[in-house]
This record gives C-alpha cells, sequence and structure tokens, in this order.
C-alpha cells in the first residue's frame, strides 16, 4: 500500500519542508534509553518478543520474580523495518522517486499550493480532514419550516482510521523500550500471595483475553478518550467534542507525559443542537446520534478484533495483533451515555437509585442483558428490564458488535470530579466550613493562608474561597497536599462528634486509589467504611 495513503497530511507536508529529519532525531534523542537492572532479569525473549518487564518502573519494592503466560503470546512472525524506518532510510539514500514520499503529482501539487497559499497548521490539517477522513450524516427533522417541509440537518465527522492509529502508535521506534506485547505477572517474596498490578499487561483480565485467542496472539489494548468541551469562556457556545485513542501496551509513565504523543486524535463528534427536531425528541435523537457516530469511527475495530492483523511493531518485528477495546474514559454523564444508561444511574452495577451512597456491592451490568432489553424497543414494548434498569432507547449501541468486549468493566474512575472535587472539595470542605459556624470559609482561608512556603508544597495565598473554576492541579494540591495540615486538625477543633475519623478515612482513600500501582496483600481503598 502506498505509504501516502495512510500517511497524514501534516507529516507529508513537514517531509516537504525538510522537517522530517530533525522529527526523527528528535524521537530518538527524547526517547526512551536503555533501562538499567531493577534486580529481576528481561523476560520475554524466545517466543516472547517483549523487550522490557512492567517491573522495571517499580522502584520501592522489592521485585523478586516474574511469570510469563504458559503459552506463546506475542510471538513474531517475521522482522521488517518500521514504517518510521523505511521513511528515514529513503530520506537518506534519496529513492523517494519524484513525487515522494506523495503518491502522484496531484498531491504533490496540493502540498505544494498549501504551503505557498500562507495557510496555518490549523487549516492544513482541517484540509486534511476535509479531503480524507470524514462521514456526511443527515438528520430528517420532524420540524416544518417556512415551506412546509420537514428540515434537514447535515452533520460532519471527521475521524481517522482506527487501525491506521494504532499502526502508527505501536510502529513508532520512539515507544520501543516502552512496548510490551506479551503479558506477564509480577509477585513479590517467594510465593504467589503477593501479586503486583501496575500496568495494564499485569491484570488478570488480559491473562484471561489471551486464553480465548489463539496461540502467539498479540493483543493490543485499545484506550477510548472523549470529552464534550467548551472551547473557552469567551466563544459563547462553541463547543468541541474530540475522541482519543492510545493503546495500553505502551507504559503508564509514557502516557501522562504529553510530550511523547502517546495519545493519537482519533477523530471530532459532531455537536449540535439539533434544532430540526421538536424538544421532545432531540433528547433520544441526540442519545442515537452519538452511537451511530461513534459506531461509522470503530467499525474497522470489529474485523481487526475478530481476526487480527498483521502489523510491523516499533521492534522491528511483525505480531499479530488483536485490537480489542479494553477501556472508555470519561467524566460520569458521559459514561451514561455510553452505556445508555440514564444519567442518574449507575453506568457499572445494578445498584438503585435509593441505594446510592449505602454501603455494600451491586451486580454489575451484563452486556447481554442489556441487549435484549435495547432490542427489545423493536418491538414496540419494552422489557420490563428496560425499565428497571433505567436505559435509554437506544437500539443498537457502538459496543455491541465489539467482541471481547464488556463496556461496563471498560470504564475508569472520574478522580477529578468524584473523588478530588466530588468527595473532597464538595463535600468534606464544607462540612468543615459548616462546623465552623459563621465565616466558616474565612477561618479555612486563614488556616491555608498560614501555612509556610515549602517546596512541592501549594500554597494558596488567597485562600480557596475566590476560586470560581477549579482545575485539576489546584484540586490535586489543595485536595492531598494542604488537607493532611488543615482538614486533619480543623474538625478536632470545631466539630463536635468524630468527624476527624472520617476525614482521616477519606485521606487515605484518596492516597491509594490516585496510586498508580497496588497489589493482593495491600488493602483495597474501596474497603474502607467511611462512617466514623
Amino acid at each position: 500500500m502506498p505509504l501516502s495513503q495512510w500517511m497524514p497530511l501534516r507529516m507529508i507536508l513537514q517531509w516537504t519542508r525538510l522537517k522530517v529529519s530533525h522529527r526523527t532525531s528528535s524521537q530518538r534523542k527524547h526517547g526512551l534509553s536503555e533501562r538499567e537492572g531493577t534486580g529481576a532479569n528481561k523476560v520475554g525473549q524466545g517466543s516472547h518478543s517483549s523487550k522490557h518487564t512492567p517491573h522495571d518502573n517499580i522502584l520501592d519494592i522489592d521485585i523478586m520474580w516474574v511469570k510469563d503466560f504458559p503459552e506463546p503470546a506475542g510471538v513474531s512472525y517475521g522482522e521488517q523495518k518500521t514504517t518510521f524506518e523505511v521513511l528515514r532510510e529513503e530520506q537518506r539514500t534519496g529513492s523517494l522517486g519524484t513525487f515522494g514520499p506523495f503518491e502522484d503529482l496531484a498531491k504533490w501539487e496540493l502540498a505544494e499550493w498549501l504551503i505557498k497559499s500562507g495557510a496555518s497548521q490549523s487549516e492544513i490539517d482541517k484540509c486534511y480532514w476535509i479531503l480524507e477522513g470524514h462521514f456526511l450524516v443527515q438528520v430528517n427533522g420532524d420540524v416544518h419550516d417556512y415551506n412546509g417541509e420537514r428540515r434537514i440537518e447535515e452533520l460532519f465527522i471527521w475521524c481517522h482510521n482506527p487501525v491506521d492509529c494504532v499502526k502508527e502508535l505501536i510502529g513508532n521506534p520512539a515507544f520501543k523500550e516502552a512496548m510490551n506485547y506479551a503479558l506477564q505477572k509480577v509477585f513479590t517474596g517467594s510465593t504467589e500471595e503477593d501479586q503486583v498490578f501496575n500496568e495494564m499487561w499485569t491484570g488478570e483480565w488480559w491473562w484471561e483475553l489471551q486464553e480465548k485467542l489463539p496461540k502467539g496472539a498479540t493483543i493490543a489494548l485499545i484506550i477510548i478518550v472523549s470529552d464534550n468541551t467548551q472551547l473557552c469562556q469567551f466563544s459563547g457556545d462553541k463547543q468541541a467534542w474530540p475522541v482519543y485513542l492510545t493503546i495500553g501496551n505502551i507504559d503508564t509513565a509514557i502516557h501522562h507525559q504529553p510530550s511523547k504523543q502517546a495519545m493519537v486524535l482519533l477523530g471530532y463528534l459532531p455537536v449540535t443542537k439539533l434544532e430540526c427536531l421538536s424538544p421532545e425528541c432531540c433528547k433520544e435523537h441526540a442519545y442515537y446520534l452519538f452511537h451511530y457516530c461513534m459506531s461509522l469511527i470503530l467499525e474497522p475495530l470489529i474485523a481487526a478484533s475478530k481476526d487480527g492483523v498483521y502489523m510491523t511493531c516499533s521492534d522491528s518485528q511483525i505480531h499479530h495483533l488483536f485490537l480489542i477495546l479494553a477501556s472508555y474514559i470519561a467524566n460520569n454523564p458521559e459514561q451514561c451515555l455510553v452505556a445508555a444508561i440514564r444519567e442518574n444511574s449507575c453506568p457499572i452495577c445494578k445498584v438503585s437509585l435509593d441505594d446510592h451512597g449505602n454501603p455494600g456491592c451491586a451486580p454489575s451490568h451484563n452486556p447481554s442483558t442489556i441487549l435484549t432489553a435495547l432490542r427489545s424497543l423493536e418491538m414496540g414494548t419494552p422489557s420490563p428490564a428496560f425499565q428497571n434498569l433505567h436505559l435509554c432507547p437506544i437500539p443498537q449501541p457502538f459496543w455491541a458488535d465489539l467482541p471481547y468486549t464488556n463496556i461496563f468493566e471498560c470504564f475508569t474512575p472520574d478522580l477529578l470530579h468524584q473523588l478530588h472535587k466530588g468527595v473532597f472539595k464538595d463535600h468534606m470542605v464544607k462540612w468543615c466550613i459548616q462546623i465552623a459556624g459563621k465565616g466558616g470559609a474565612q477561618e479555612v482561608d486563614e488556616q491555608l493562608k498560614c501555612l509556610p512556603d515549602h517546596p512541592g508544597l501549594r500554597h494558596f495565598k488567597k485562600g480557596i474561597s475566590t476560586i470560581s473554576q477549579w482545575t485539576a492541579p489546584n484540586t490535586r494540591g489543595y485536595c492531598w497536599e494542604n488537607s493532611i495540615q488543615i482538614f486533619l486538625e480543623f474538625p478536632l477543633i470545631f466539630s463536635p462528634f468524630n468527624l476527624a475519623s472520617l476525614a482521616q478515612k477519606l485521606l487515605i482513600l484518596s492516597g491509594r486509589v490516585m496510586n498508580p500501582r497496588t497489589s493482593t496483600t495491600l488493602p483495597q481503598p474501596l474497603s474502607f467504611k467511611l462512617r466514623p
């Protein structure tokens, strides 16, 4: 397949500007260096082609041994240069051809025109979306215009092929030392009692999934991130709905560094008010529109999950990859939208509305049960399960045909809204202000202002009552760094009951939930009883 069929237009234009050599050298310069030994031997050699172990970044515990999967996993089926290496070699040898790296004269002239036109990079990217990757969705409304005809609204979906995005990520030499192709179990001590979980390939779910796939298969765990975002405070009601993609085979530490570009833009969902529909139908059609658009974007993953795709990975080895949707990161309203469940219900389990906040566990949602209840809408009469589970009228969710995917196990906790701003700011802080009586907010501000400056400690010089919009750095710094000094002592001074015990348990919960590593012997954070 010609390289120009999958290469982004932005990358091709960078070639024309003779910046590819600088970009390649920069990737190698800032890529991960060879890791130092940590007391455990490298595994994954032989049938496994993994080049590093998931315990390389665990420094504060003694890793004793690693257990590999008993069957061949992550097997190499040959050696081949990555696409980045091929482009680099063609640049050095000058064998790109007359129009290289473009496919023909027409694309060469298009790139030449874009460069000479003085268009900005954002306009060039928009040109690529228009020419290469978009779907047109037509919404037939039930509202009539002045001519008596039904209004029609046309929406565009800008997207890449998710298989091509995975191919670019897993074949990027910059991630060579941060990529893993075979699952492992990491243990401390001499037995299997203390198992460590710090990366996706150390989890039990990957182990169970590997047993269902052919021998030698390599799993590429897809992580989807979406967020309906207000562009800025000065843009009126302008919004964007980006969808991002990454893979769980890359180290978590690399995902947390935006400069590494381990998260790629998959596409943009249409943001519309659906003015062609009446208010009674607008919300239900918005549910359906989201799932229909996501199904168009993720449709290539269906075949890639069932049959697999052979790709050249960053280690210059050919692997048989199965692309499985494993995680969906979104806030709580968007999780409910993805799960096809009403926003006042839990998108993960069957807890009733009256039991929200009570201790105890509820059974998780079952995808087959949910799909059966949703398909009862086509019969004209919703089933009792449809009413009891508080489902949205979506006959075919986008995840229905994705193999090996349980969407209700894909959701991750929303730490910013649920923990930092939810449990701590909206509850713990308000409780402390209320028990302080009149002027409680000023008392909290004075306590925070009196804290001395210290490296690594966020100092709120004006307090917190004047902050109008809380961001992730503010909330994390306020919740974890300053709360130990203030909110463990504050209840002891003003509270007539044992609020300090509750504050202590909430802070322990916050610390353990934010820990990127856990093990089977550590107390689970959600097992704490939050009642004093």
